[in-house]
């Protein structure tokens, strides 16, 4: 049977309560258990739903990723299980349900110009007359016998 078990947990006044285990498969992603959570423990007041992994151990395989302790970031939520994890393994997430704003949820920027922040490389210059810049003049390196000792 290819599908791994997993816990579910709820923080109740600083307390680990536990809701419901599922069995789910593994070709299914991690959209649709949040989906499924939140119908059935939220009656879809909430929008999102945070993971936090506190399974004691670590599951970490060859070629795939892996469910890190703490927060389990929503970038993975499009992911199937089987990019995770191999079949028969169990799990143990703490959830916290959120509500997100569709409108704030990308952040602008104020000055249009791609993160980049002007001014930040400048070359070296000395100032004169007129506000004109001109590069430095080239520095003659000294040649110091003491500097490099010999060899033998």
């Amino acid at each position: 049977m290819t599908s791994i078990h997993i816990d579910i947990y709820k923080k109740v006044n600083d307390q680990q309560a536990y809701l419901k285990s599922y069995t789910y498969p593994l070709h299914k992603t991690i959209l649709e258990l949040k989906k499924e959570i939140l119908h059935d423990f939220f009656k879809n007041q909430f929008d999102n739903i945070q993971f936090m992994n506190i399974t004691p151990k670590i599951y970490k395989d060859y070629g795939l990723m892996f469910f890190d302790k703490g927060l389990i970031p929503s970038i993975n939520d499009n992911y199937t299980f089987d990019k995770f994890t191999l079949p028969n393994r169990t799990f143990q997430f703490l959830i916290e349900p959120v509500n997100v704003d569709v409108h704030t949820g990308s952040r602008k920027r104020e000055n249009n110009n791609y993160g980049m922040k002007k001014g930040v490389y400048k070359h070296p210059r000395n100032e004169i007359e007129n506000n004109h810049y001109a590069p430095r003049p080239p520095q003659v390196y000294e040649f110091n016998e003491d500097d490099f000792p010999p060899l033998g």
